[in-house]
């Protein structure tokens, strides 16, 4: 028996209970499917960026996505470095495109993190169950499991620092500087491809100086024997992580495009009010997406225990396990914001779960050794641990089940509203993007090529219905509450060719009905539309800044110069938009860039936007009417686009009517608080 378990057997019943509850977690279907289900948005953001770096062969320092973001439309933005996309993308060029090869290979890298982590518990505890049974226990946390053969790079980077923790064991009994080098191999390929896996950078480091600065002392001598050597590691590490975000930070400056974040999210920058809301999302639900309730009250447990007795701890074990503790929290504050939706920004922190369970059984095995080789109390913490991995089943098998199935028919360890959350979810999928999952053969069936730009609506995210379509162009990424119409409009303008409706209650809307008249094919709920080749968006533009006025210095000239806009009273070079005027508004000049178009015709589509700055709410905006407003009168101040700057993009459009067909209007904008000041630039109209 004893042979039985020995380190050299004990590495294959490792791998074969791997497999078996990589199996039980349905992992060898899962590998098969496409993006779906819990943050579709980012594992398509993911996918969008490897997509383009295998078909359009760019190089790493080039990531791209599918959707085309104004000012640059080149899709080009970068955040975490790209080095896993790259690679999968270059395998892509070897195996074909199947998304499964992504899975895979993380999968394969979680293993090997596991699998580095149950050779360090080998080596420290000398006990093959506990070896084994300590990293089968993380890998029962449902996001683990959720995102281990996902598209997201949160695991990997995870599974890196386990691997790089490994060299540091290796490093600490062998001295031998080449494990340091591997070490922060890993580490550093951990931090480029997710900054939160920092975590174990900045412990070690914490251990090093402390240790330098004779703060503590280890029994078993010092750790680092060669400080300089070490230093220039940390520094290297460091400074290539830093290169790496000043270099994205640079790269999204150019492209004029910030799809992907760089910076922190801090408790401190929201409300009160918005700081309960996130803490009652944390505590009633991502923390049972971090880990199994009981498990997680056993290894808080066990955190506690250590710090009863630190004097009795393992120094080092000790000072990693407070060391990542705090950390974590730390973590936790600095993007607080994000863990409303993000139980991915989660996955980082699990580095506490083994660091603590290896630093209890050490201190148990060196003042408990009856209880360390228990076979009662191992069994328990088997049960335990079945139980999390039973835990982690439910909530795998909730993520991905079948839309048919009945709310019945999930695990009972999930509450009624996640249930209801699920089920939501999977319709969602089923209706609104399982069908874009098989649509790109009928696009290319009809004539539409990979190179021409659609406009994809109402899909509120960069790049689902884009990737999942292979098509380039537009969402609504980034907008509340757009207005569809203008949106139509504004895309074509840029370039879209067409329009790819998801919900035909869109149609509804009377001007996107107007808009979308030259429908050219249809896949299942999905219809296509020509904006192109469409008389009905044949436009006729005009434009004014407040830059030039006539020589009487009566109207503002626009473009054609035949159009002219009156009220230049009202100009100012106080601040502008573009170029070095504006007109203000206020008590002594409550109207501004008023101009007349004579005999509109029926049917005629207006489309009118300017841009705006105040201080406050406004109730300026844009105003048509006829001489008798009674007969035909629309006016709106509500704000479609913000830029950042403090200017505000105010839209008004309108199908002329049939009782004013033939008839003159007027367009203006005007400030109805006549005590609050509010300057307007760049008209534009267009007239379709």
């Amino acid at each position: 028996m004893k042979k039985i378990w020995s380190p050299k057997y004990s590495n294959y019943f490792f791998i074969g209970f791997f497999v078996l509850i990589s199996l039980l977690y349905n992992y060898h279907h899962i590998l098969f499917y496409r993006p779906m289900s819990y943050h579709t948005y980012r594992q398509t953001d993911c996918l969008s960026i490897t997509l383009n770096y295998y078909q359009n062969n760019n190089n790493l320092f080039q990531p791209q996505v599918n959707l085309k973001t104004a000012p640059s439309f080149t899709g080009k933005s970068a955040g975490e470095c790209p080095i896993l996309y790259y690679v999968v993308a270059n395998l892509w060029k070897i195996f074909g495109h199947h998304e499964w090869i992504y899975r895979l290979l993380e999968l394969i890298i979680l293993f090997f993190g596991l699998f580095s982590l149950f050779k360090i518990s080998q080596g420290v505890l000398k006990d093959q169950f506990w070896a084994i049974l300590s990293p089968l226990f993380l890998f029962s946390s449902p996001i683990l499991i959720y995102y281990g053969n996902n598209f997201l790079t949160d695991v990997p980077a995870l599974s890196f620092c386990f691997i790089g923790w490994y060299f540091f064991y290796k490093y600490y009994y062998k001295k031998k500087i080449r494990y340091l080098v591997f070490l922060f191999l890993f580490f550093t390929i951990g931090m480029l491809i997710k900054i939160t896996s920092g975590i174990s950078f900045f412990v070690l480091f914490f251990v090093f100086l402390t240790e330098w600065l004779g703060l503590f002392k280890y029994k078993q001598g010092a750790i680092f024997n060669r400080r300089i050597k070490v230093l220039f590691l940390f520094v290297l590490s460091a400074s290539l992580v830093a290169a790496w975000y000043l270099y994205a930070a640079w790269y999204n400056k150019v492209n004029q495009c910030h799809l992907f974040q760089t910076n922190i999210f801090p408790i401190w920058e929201i409300e009160y009010d918005k700081i309960i809301t996130i803490l009652r999302i944390l505590f009633d639900l991502q923390f049972g997406n971090y880990f199994c309730p009981l498990g997680l009250f056993f290894v808080l447990g066990f955190f506690i225990v250590m710090l009863l007795n630190i004097k009795k701890q393992n120094k080092l074990l000790i000072v990693f396990s407070i060391s990542v503790f705090v950390a974590s929290v730390s973590g936790i504050i600095l993007w607080f914001q994000a863990y409303d939706v993000h139980d991915y920004h989660l996955i980082n922190y699990l580095l506490f779960i083994p660091i603590t369970i290896l630093g209890f059984l050490s201190f148990i095995k060196n003042h408990h050794a009856s209880i360390f080789n228990s076979i009662k109390y191992k069994a328990v913490f088997l049960v335990i641990t079945l139980i999390c991995i039973y835990y982690g089943y439910g909530k795998i098998d909730a993520r991905y089940h079948p839309y048919t199935q009945e709310a019945s028919e999930y695990s009972v360890i999930l509450s009624d509203q996640e249930v209801k959350f699920w089920l939501y979810v999977h319709w969602h999928y089923m209706f609104h993007e399982e069908a874009l999952s098989r649509i790109t053969p009928y696009l290319r069936s009809i004539g539409i090529t990979k190179d021409d730009l659609v406009y994809a609506f109402p899909d509120e995210s960069t790049n689902i219905s884009l990737y999942l379509m292979n098509q380039n162009g537009f969402t609504n990424s980034g907008l509340i509450n757009p207005d569809y119409p203008s949106r139509i409009i504004e895309c074509k303008d840029n370039g879209a060719k067409y329009v790819i409706l998801l919900d035909t209650n869109c149609l509804q809307d009377k001007g996107v009905k107007t808009l979308l008249n030259k429908k050219i094919g249809q896949f299942e709920n999905i219809q296509i539309y020509d904006i192109f080749d469409n008389g009905r968006l044949n436009t006729n533009k005009i434009s004014c800044g407040a830059e030039e006025v006539s020589s009487d210095n009566k109207y503002f000239i626009g473009k054609p110069d035949s159009v002219k806009f009156g009220n230049t009273g009202c100009r100012t070079n106080i601040k502008s938009y573009s170029g070095n005027y504006s007109v203000l508004l206020n008590k002594e000049h409550p109207f501004g860039f008023t101009t007349k178009f004579q005999k509109v015709k029926k049917d005629q589509l207006f489309f009118v936007t300017i841009w705006r700055y105040c201080s406050s709410d406004a109730t300026a905006g844009l105003c048509v009417s006829t001489a008798d407003a009674k007969e035909f009168y629309l006016f709106n101040s509500k704000s479609v686009i913000k830029d950042g700057n403090g200017w505000e993009k105010i839209l008004l459009y309108f199908n002329v009517p049939e009782n004013i067909d033939g008839k003159d209007i007027s367009l203006y904008v005007w400030n109805q608080n006549s005590d609050q000041d509010v300057y307007f630039d760049n008209i534009e109209v267009n007239i379709y």
